[in-house]
């Protein structure tokens, strides 16, 4: 990480959310580099790389992680972007590993190369009933202990409900931001002002101390190849 002041909570409050996730293909170390260059050659000085759960759980996965987390690390200030990619019930999951265990795999040897991740939740989570055994709740607990800032990122209308049960049992100051994604919601489903204003008005009412910011169009544009689907695939950092 070239600069840990960047990522200071200072500067997420300044900074908006809009960059884009980068997923980098796997096992393409030549790419990796090249659009490194590219981005340090745009004078991009943040970005959020995702940790894909297919990547991470294939037979050199970790390896290939440990290679990329540092080599990024030492050129860019990184936010690890993880999503809970589950499947619906009855579904065989392609991952081995839980949720949380991907967590820790980051922040327990490769913290020095960030100190913020996001949490998402995918169109396929479903959280359980008991919300203190919610993968999301439970990695953040995690993250907090090792000193790490958390983002509750890509939040929808759809989410409400769950995102008021976390302000209910205070489990929502585990993460330091939510960021409420109004570029995908259906332009028919909800008033994502109204939305935003009432989840300031419940968790200042609960006495919480998480952050609301909203997300914008990203600033910087770029194109990767995603291997796994063989074509391009539109992504956005912000420097």
């Amino acid at each position: 990480m070239i600069s840990r002041s960047i990522n200071s909570t200072d500067s997420l409050k300044r900074n908006s959310p809009s960059e884009g996730v980068l997923w980098l293909p796997i096992h393409q170390k030549d790419k990796v580099i090249e659009k490194a260059a590219s981005l340090k050659s745009q004078e991009i000085r943040r970005i959020r790389v995702g940790i894909n759960c297919k990547n991470f759980h294939d037979a050199e996965g970790k390896a290939w992680y440990d290679w990329l987390i540092p080599f990024l690390g030492k050129q860019f200030d990184l936010i690890l972007t993880f999503e809970a990619d589950f499947e619906n019930p009855g579904k065989k999951s392609s991952c081995y590993y839980s949720f949380f265990e991907m967590i820790e795999h980051f922040t327990m040897g490769k913290n020095s190369f960030f100190d913020t991740i996001e949490l998402r939740r995918s169109a396929f989570y479903h959280s359980p009933n008991n919300l203190f055994s919610d993968p999301l709740v439970f990695g953040a607990i995690w993250a907090k202990s090792m000193g790490i800032k958390v983002i509750l990122g890509n939040i929808q209308t759809k989410d409400f409900e769950w995102v008021n049960r976390l302000i209910k049992f205070r489990l929502i100051d585990n993460f330091d931001f939510m960021e409420i994604n109004k570029e995908e919601e259906d332009l028919w489903s909800a008033n994502t002002d109204h939305y935003e204003k009432t989840l300031i008005h419940l968790l200042a009412k609960n006495g919480c101390t998480t952050s609301i910011r909203v997300s914008a169009k990203p600033i910087i544009s770029l194109k990767l190849y995603e291997s796994e689907f063989g074509r391009s695939k539109s992504i956005a950092a912000i420097g």
